[in-house]
C-alpha cells in the first residue's frame, strides 16, 4: 500500500469488523458430533422424489420430520433415515 493512499476512519473499520462477525460464525455454535442439516433438495434427491413431491409431503405431513429455520426448511439426515426405515 501506498503512503499516499487513504486510511480508513473508525466508521468504516466498524462496519467491517462487523460484517466480519456476521460471516464467520463462531465454533462454539455448532457442536462438532452434530451433523449437517440438508435442505430440501438434498434431501429429495437422498429419497429419490422430486422437491415438490417432498414440498407435498411435509404440507401434507407424511413425509420425514422437517424443522424449519427461520425462512429455510433443514432435514436431520438421522430423521430421514428413520422415516425411511419406518416406511
Amino acid at each position: 500500500m501506498s503512503e499516499d493512499a487513504p486510511q480508513p476512519d473508525e466508521q468504516t473499520l466498524w462496519f467491517y469488523r462487523k460484517r466480519d462477525r456476521r460471516r464467520r460464525p463462531s465454533k462454539e455454535t455448532k457442536p462438532e458430533n452434530e451433523p449437517p442439516l440438508w435442505n430440501t433438495s438434498l434431501t429429495a434427491r437422498h429419497l429419490g422424489v422430486s422437491t415438490g413431491t417432498l414440498r407435498r409431503w411435509r404440507a401434507a405431513g407424511v413425509g420425514p420430520p422437517a424443522r424449519k429455520l427461520g425462512n429455510l426448511v433443514r432435514y436431520r439426515p438421522a430423521d430421514v433415515h428413520a422415516w425411511v426405515e419406518e416406511r
